[in-house]
């Protein structure tokens, strides 16, 4: 980092996960952010300024980042990628805002693939027996160790699955993320109350956060699943 640039004007470190970041690596960060080198722009990534170390945002410049519009990133998936447009619109959809796995989704089909298993796999737990529930859960677990990112992945689109749930009971059905599930979700959201998808989706996310804080993993998936909220059957239509 000390070295300065041989062809650009700056040289630009990006550090993801910022909030990752152990006391020890904060505090060697911080005291490069004191003193950066001449020439150097230093970005991190983070879900928020809390989940940092306040001595780390008060010399950092601030920069919020919002999510695209579907309709903008399904116009640049057509014109650039050259996506086909029903498609462009279903993974503009699914991203969330995230123009960067958009255009991935576009390029690879089976990361939508995957996106949709994991969608399908959150909904069928709704039906499914204790036993099939706690399979589910020791399965997560057993990856957390060595593939933790696959399953903050599989959690982040339950949570947006639960999320679709909350925009169906408003009729915001449109908003809906996971647009091949429609009709699995309007049915979820006609069967369970309001009250049941905020505690589900607030629980998807506590069950992440308790991971990341190195709670038993199969413990802690095994109650989160146990506790999901049960219906009789899916309609598909």
């Amino acid at each position: 980092m000390a070295l300065r640039p041989l062809e650009s004007a700056r040289k630009v470190y990006i550090i993801r996960g910022a909030e990752d970041l152990a006391e020890e690596g904060g505090n060697a960060l911080l005291k490069t952010l004191e003193e950066p080198p001449p020439a150097v722009t230093i970005i991190l990534t983070a879900p928020g300024p809390a989940a940092l170390l306040p001595t780390i945002v008060s010399r950092c410049q601030l920069l919020s980042l919002h999510p695209a519009a579907a309709r903008d990133i399904a116009a640049h998936l057509v014109d650039v990628w050259g996506v086909e447009s029903e498609r462009a619109e279903a993974i503009a959809l699914a991203s969330g805002g995230r123009p960067g796995w958009a255009v991935l989704a576009g390029q690879d089909q089976s990361l939508a693939e995957t996106r949709e298993q994991r969608a399908e796999q959150v909904m069928s737990l709704l039906t499914a027996s204790r036993l099939e529930r706690i399979t589910v859960a020791d399965a997560l677990a057993e990856r957390w160790t060595g593939h933790a990112e696959e399953v903050r992945d599989t959690l982040e689109t339950w949570s947006e699955v639960w999320h679709d749930v909350l925009m169906a009971q408003s009729g915001l059905a449109t908003r809906i993320r996971s647009s091949g599930m429609v009709g699995e979700i309007t049915s979820v959201a006609s069967r369970l109350s309001a009250a049941d998808v905020q505690n589900a989706l607030a629980s998807t996310l506590d069950v992440g956060e308790v991971l990341e804080r190195n709670a038993h993993p199969r413990l802690a998936l095994e109650t989160y699943t146990l506790f999901l909220p049960r219906v009789s059957r899916l309609d598909d239509a």
